[in-house]
């Protein structure tokens, strides 16, 4: 049984990114939602028009390159700490959740509708 990595820590991600009814919906409906869809639900992130979503990212590429590397560094291994402990559960839960769901034949019919043909 292969665990998508894609996936993995989603439940947990998504919920704690974009707020626990929005996540929790996104995960129950497996939906793709597009960036003002998102924006007019109030989402707490940065919502741009796909034309603008490269030159952002450069700018703040170009901003953060300023900044001393290994601070940068310290930051990011601090904010990433309590995340990183708390998946070491998440994701064996997930993976016990995907070995049982996976395993029945509407769940199987899905997968091979919508990601094999």
């Amino acid at each position: 049984m292969v665990l998508h990595l894609v996936w993995v820590g989603a439940t947990y991600i998504v919920p704690r990114k974009l707020g626990m009814a929005l996540g929790s919906e996104m995960l129950f409906r497996a939906h793709y939602y597009f960036g003002h869809q998102l924006k007019t639900r109030g989402v707490n992130v940065q919502i741009l028009p796909s034309n603008e979503v490269i030159s952002e990212g450069m700018r703040i590429a170009k901003e953060l390159a300023e900044k001393p590397l290994a601070s940068l560094k310290l930051l990011k291994r601090h904010l990433a700490e309590p995340i990183r402990k708390d998946l070491i559960t998440i994701i064996e839960q997930e993976k016990s959740m995907h070995e049982i769901s996976m395993k029945l034949p509407e769940v199987k019919e899905l997968v091979e509708n919508n990601f094999y043909n």
